[in-house]
């Protein structure tokens, strides 16, 4: 079924920490890279938090990645960007990329799989002209099976921040790259994902026939 401005509204997966669009690959040809844009929105506290919660810094982070699926769940390589509801935070502060991005900045983000051990991260403020680039290396092998582009509830030492409302993020431009290097595919046949917790549904995440990914925090 259709939703607002041709956005697919069709789900399949309900989840506590990701909501977005995860791509499966035909099993004779994985996945190379991944790539994505979108605009860096004003992340703030939930007006639904408690008290207590409402005083702590609020989080989320917008990334695209190859693995992380049923298909492969043991290895994911990432490109992202982590959003907090005080400041604007770097790509990866663990790992001091010099870059600077804030609330407007269109930002892209390319995540390649340079081996099933290594990969490269690329995350390019388009609006200031700035981009960085990571190598990294794991001794978790990658499958290559998954191209996902999603919104994380992510966790530190095994607890869950707290969940900014990001209010909506648009992945535009979002392709995957085969081993052929050649064929590009867009999300619009992918698996939708949504973070439910305890029967509540915190996000709605749909598909563009053009291939952008919405996710939309509902709180």
């Amino acid at each position: 079924m259709e939703g607002q401005d041709g956005f697919s509204n069709t789900r399949a997966v309900y989840t506590t920490s990701w909501a977005g669009a995860m791509l499966e690959a035909d099993p004779a040809n994985g996945f190379l890279s991944v790539t994505a844009s979108f605009v860096v929105p004003k992340p703030s506290v939930p007006s639904t938090a408690n008290s207590s919660v409402a005083q702590r810094v609020h989080y989320a982070s917008a990334w695209v990645g190859i693995d992380g699926g049923s298909a492969c769940p043991g290895a994911l390589l990432q490109a992202g960007l982590i959003l907090a509801s005080t400041r604007q935070l770097t790509p990866d502060e663990s790992r001091d990329l010099n870059i600077t991005i804030v609330t407007g900045n269109i930002v892209k983000l390319t995540a390649t799989a340079d081996s099933s051990t290594s990969g490269t991260i690329t995350v390019q403020n388009v609006s200031q002209n700035q981009t960085v680039t990571r190598s990294l290396n794991s001794t978790e092998a990658l499958c290559q099976r998954n191209a996902a582009w999603m919104v994380e509830n992510f966790s530190i030492d095994g607890t869950a921040t707290p969940f900014a409302n990001f209010s909506s993020i648009t992945f535009t431009d979002a392709s995957a790259t085969t081993f052929d290097g050649k064929t590009k595919l867009s999300p619009v046949n992918s698996t939708l994902m949504d973070i439910s917790w305890e029967g509540d549904i915190v996000t709605n995440t749909t598909v563009a026939a053009n291939g952008n990914v919405l996710v939309q925090y509902l709180g």
